[in-house]
């Protein structure tokens, strides 16, 4: 119809993390699979340009969809590990700092508590206040504060642990597979499904898993 217009597409392999994009550069960005950029609501001929482009299509896409089921037991796996993990540690060891950057595992404990609590949280506020943009946990804020608190027990820990995952448990039930599929608004990726914000917490339970193996691992070598 005589418009013009440039769209930029850039191919990403083999990353690790989480891809994202500075949100003040492309305040219109998605990210897609191969074969999905046709299905985008696009100008046809924007649509057929990228479809031919990233021709991933080829090969059946299966379309991510969330369950309360599945992600209930991805949780409950997950933390059943880093469970497994810190109870490798020596209960004697386990408050102190082990790392260059300060964490103990007892601080670990905490803090995944608190992710948790924090994520399932926010994309209840998320859906409950439409146009809200995701606000990302800030690790350094929380350690800024959890040193100013008083000393834990163990136990205490390990009780709110339990509280948390009981009112995630209750949260995903009222909450449904709906809602576990709707989009939620993100500054950096557009936007991004309720449900792969809850998938966030198991991945985040096994990165500190992974932490508390090193810390036992590096216990031995030493002893």
């Amino acid at each position: 119809n005589g418009e013009r217009f440039v769209a930029n597409g850039f191919t990403c392999t083999g990353w690790e993390g989480e891809p994202k994009f500075p949100a003040r550069l492309f305040d219109d960005a998605l990210w897609v699979a191969p074969g999905e950029a046709g299905n985008l609501d696009l100008l046809p001929v924007l649509g057929g340009l990228l479809q031919r482009a990233y021709p991933g299509g080829r090969s059946r896409q299966v379309a991510i969809h969330y369950t309360v089921a599945v992600l209930e037991e991805d949780l409950a796996d997950a933390r059943g590990d880093l469970i497994a993990e810190l109870d490798a540690v020596p209960r004697d060891r386990r408050a102190e700092a082990m790392d260059a950057e300060g964490w103990s595992p007892l601080t670990i404990l905490a803090h995944v508590a608190e992710v948790e609590a924090y994520y399932r949280n926010e994309v209840g506020r998320c859906i409950a206040q439409p146009g809200r943009s995701w606000r990302q946990f800030n690790d350094d804020v929380w350690k800024d504060i959890h040193a100013l608190r008083p000393v834990e027990e163990e136990s205490v820990l390990r009780a709110r642990l339990d509280l948390v995952r009981d009112g995630t448990h209750e949260w995903l039930a009222s909450a449904g597979d709906e809602v576990l599929n709707a989009y939620l608004d993100h500054p950096e990726r557009a936007v991004v499904l309720a449900g792969e914000r809850i998938a966030k917490i198991a991945e985040h339970y096994r990165n500190h898993a992974r932490q508390l193996q090193e810390m036992a691992t590096t216990l031995v070598q030493t002893s």
